[in-house]
């Protein structure tokens, strides 16, 4: 399952993280349900709804706490106080290395 698009500082190659979903303590409907979810809250994410990716990440975080989420909520802070331009092709570049 796809989890992010980035760029590194000075490159253009995007690059694409994926992960397998599930943790030995979730039964597997539980996993895909969580990766749903995530799935939805990421597309929210990508369309600039910061609300909804919010709401649906905080949500996530309440119900079974990820690092992955944290990262979500700290990117939509900031694209809140600085908006990313326009054309945004939903990849977070990172600036620093």
């Amino acid at each position: 399952m796809k989890i992010d698009d980035v760029r590194v500082k000075g490159k253009e190659t995007r690059w694409r993280s994926t992960s397998r979903w599930g943790r030995k303590r979730v039964s597997p409907e539980a996993a895909r349900q969580i990766a749903a979810e995530f799935e939805a809250a990421y597309a929210r994410y990508q369309a600039q709804d910061w609300d909804a990716a919010e709401a649906a990440l905080r949500d996530l975080n309440a119900r079974a706490p990820r690092p992955l989420y944290d990262i979500y909520l700290e990117r939509i802070a900031h694209f809140r106080e600085a908006p990313p331009p326009a054309g945004w092709d939903g990849v977070f570049v990172y600036t620093t290395k």
